[in-house]
């Protein structure tokens, strides 16, 4: 399972990359994944620090993603 997430989390990167911002629909028509992959490979690039926190309603339908545009250091590591 985590393979197709990662893959997903990869299409959902060059999407935004293009796109900038993109609903949960948007993203569904342009990855060509299901709403619960989109989801998964949201969540694993938001840990990772490239998706920034959704911004809209309380339903994953309302809301807007979009990618980081400056990488931030992981929050759990300590700086030099």
């Amino acid at each position: 399972m985590i393979q197709p997430i990662g893959e997903t989390a990869g299409k959902v990167w060059r999407y935004l990359n293009e796109n900038r911002k993109a609903s949960l629909n948007q993203l569904k028509r342009g990855v060509g994944a299901d709403s619960n992959l989109i989801l998964q490979a949201i969540g694993w690039l938001w840990h990772r620090i490239l998706v920034a926190h959704p911004q809209g309603g309380n339903k994953p339908d309302d809301c807007l993603f979009s990618r980081v545009e400056k990488l931030r250091p992981h929050p759990g590591k300590l700086p030099p």
